[in-house]
């Protein structure tokens, strides 16, 4: 009976082992995991500032295999400028073009730094898309009633 006990406790103890060598494991894999999701995310980073970099720098004559994205970012930083633009003139403000302050519309001076400001045109507003009246006719009505 001693010998049944023994071989119970050896396997609780090898059980314990296994055990405590898979939460190590575990442990470490996820003090792993997690240095590379940083390693990840600071290689993210860097290549949002290479990017950066290279279209404030190289926007004029960008390579060939990137021209496009260049081209999309140079276009969404304008369309970027034109909806401020127009939110500011909601507001009843233009941006000074000397020290880009937001300066009530009516003014002739900046209130900042005292430069002349431009007028610009007041901003139309956005188009409405024009559906044009049309009226469905079943398959079935004879063309003579149509006219």
């Amino acid at each position: 009976m001693s010998d049944i006990f023994d071989k119970i406790g050896q396997t609780f103890s090898d059980i314990g082992e296994s055990v405590s060598e898979k939460s190590k494991y575990v442990a470490e894999a996820t003090k792993l995991n997690a240095k590379i999701l940083q390693e990840k995310s600071s290689i993210g980073s860097n290549y949002s500032e290479i990017g950066r970099y290279y279209v404030e720098h190289y926007a004029d004559n960008p390579d060939p295999g990137i021209s496009d994205k260049v081209a999309a970012v140079i276009r969404s930083k304008e369309q970027i400028v034109e909806m401020e633009a127009k939110i500011l003139a909601l507001k009843g403000y233009i941006k000074c073009t000397v020290c880009g302050a937001n300066v009530p519309f009516d003014d002739k001076f900046c209130g900042k730094c005292g430069a002349v400001l431009d007028k610009p045109a007041p901003p139309a507003p956005d188009e409405e898309e024009i559906t044009p009246n049309v009226s469905v006719v079943p398959d079935d009505v004879p063309d003579d009633i149509i006219e």
